[in-house]
């Protein structure tokens, strides 16, 4: 993770802004490396370019990697393939961030583990936003915004 941190402290003014593709980018390729040994799972990233300030930079990031590396812990049971894909959509108010997986789904009525705990407070709090989930026929989708700035 040594290059995520690299991009978001480049600078360390206020007002130094991070590319979100940049960013996202970056933090996959680290991602994929916690791929299990024998598993042949795709990480996949479509990112729009949005110039954020550190705080949220380093928020969406954190997010971001707490629910890919739960995809990779939990998604695949019994399976040794699969795909994860994140998406980071630019919006007027709201910027939008969705992680989504093709294993073998959640049940939003267990979404009570610390990770999940972690995501849902930094999205309220770091960046003022929403955290939605969808259970799919193959698959989980996590949705959150943040606040466009």
């Amino acid at each position: 993770m040594a290059t995520i941190h690299d991009i978001l402290l480049k600078d360390t003014s206020s007002s130094q802004l991070v590319d979100s593709n940049e960013l996202l980018e970056n933090l996959i390729q680290n991602l994929q490396a916690m791929v299990p040994v024998g598993k042949s799972i795709a990480l996949s990233l479509e990112a729009d370019h949005v110039l954020l300030p550190q705080e949220t930079a380093s928020g969406v990031a954190m997010v971001v990697c707490e629910l890919v590396t739960n995809a990779l812990k939990h998604a695949f049971a019994g399976r040794d393939s699969g795909s994860v894909r994140v998406v980071f959509a630019r919006g007027v108010e709201h910027h939008t961030v969705s992680v989504s997986d093709d294993g073998i789904g959640f049940n939003p009525e267990h979404a009570n583990g610390f990770g999940l705990q972690i995501v849902q407070a930094t999205v309220a709090q770091k960046l003022h936003g929403r955290v939605s989930i969808v259970p799919l026929a193959c698959g989980t989708t996590v949705t959150f915004d943040c606040k466009a700035e």
